[in-house]
């Protein structure tokens, strides 16, 4: 019995699996990217102003679904998801709100 693996399987299997790697890595930068584009998006309206107000409404709309679980409430009680602060506060969000009271403390 011959078990010794031919030298041509050995190197198309290298390479599937490397393309195999490349491919996961690709999808992962792809998602990053992705990510990125609609994060510059959101801070810069300006670039593309109805993306920005596409994901606006998406954003009302995945607040108020999440408003509407029974007993999901707390997480959009707790959380600013950048729609305005209370106007108790200033209107501001929490953490420019600590931001702003640190400053004020120096």
């Amino acid at each position: 019995m011959n078990f010794s693996r031919d030298p041509q399987t050995l190197r198309q299997e290298r390479f599937k699996a490397r393309a195999n790697r490349a491919r996961r890595l690709s999808r992962l930068v792809t998602l990053g990217i992705f990510g990125l584009g609609l994060t510059v998006i959101w801070r810069e309206p300006e670039i593309a102003p109805s993306v920005h107000d596409g994901m606006r409404a998406t954003l009302t709309y995945a607040l108020e679904f999440a408003n509407n679980q029974e007993g999901n409430g707390y997480l959009t009680a707790m959380a600013n998801f950048g729609l305005g602060g209370d106007p108790a506060n200033g209107g501001e969000d929490p953490i420019t709100d600590a931001l702003l009271k640190l400053k004020q403390k120096e």
